[in-house]
């Protein structure tokens, strides 16, 4: 009995059946790779042969003497896999981007107009710190920070004119 091996494709060879087992068996002939012989209705892979103890008889289809066409088993290619990595970066940037977007959104993005409020309602005290008057009021129109010192002045325009905030050091001293 004559055994064909095939791997990745192609028929690699043609083997008496003691020297097949013994490829089989020391390895050299893979698992993943393929055999037929004749009587078989198609190719057969070699794992599902060393399942099979060494002396069992090997049970024959009634099948042709002639080797079927090699079907290759399906694989991911390798560009396959990397578009669909790619899919997932771009969804997980996406979706990050969205998280920083809603965050940004609590800060009041129209705090120009806020900022009399807040002075009314009292919300704006001297001492808070900058950070808290971002989040409060949201970015000013113009900050203009007096050279060789660390003060700034934060000019928020409103419909009544503009706010100005005097900070020393990060703290607001004055509006």
């Amino acid at each position: 009995m004559r055994f064909h091996v095939a791997r990745e494709g192609a028929v690699t060879g043609e083997f008496e059946e003691q020297i097949f087992r013994n490829k089989v068996f020391s390895g050299e002939i893979r698992p993943n790779d393929l055999y037929w012989t004749s009587g078989f209705t198609d190719w057969r892979p070699v794992s599902e042969f060393r399942v099979a103890r060494k002396t069992e008889p090997i049970v024959l289809d009634t099948g042709s003497a002639e080797p079927p066409a090699i079907r290759k088993a399906r694989q991911q290619s390798a560009p396959a896999i990397a578009l669909i990595c790619i899919c997932a970066l771009v969804l997980l940037i996406g979706a990050a981007m969205m998280a920083g977007k809603s965050k940004r959104e609590g800060v009041p993005q129209h705090g120009r107009v806020e900022a009399k409020a807040a002075l009314a309602r009292g919300q704006l005290r001297v001492g808070m710190t900058a950070d808290q008057c971002i989040r409060m009021l949201g970015q000013p129109a113009r900050i203009e920070r007096i050279s060789g010192s660390k003060n700034e002045h934060w000019t928020y325009e409103g419909p009544d004119g503009p706010v100005i905030l005097h900070f020393e050091s990060g703290v607001l001293r004055s509006f």
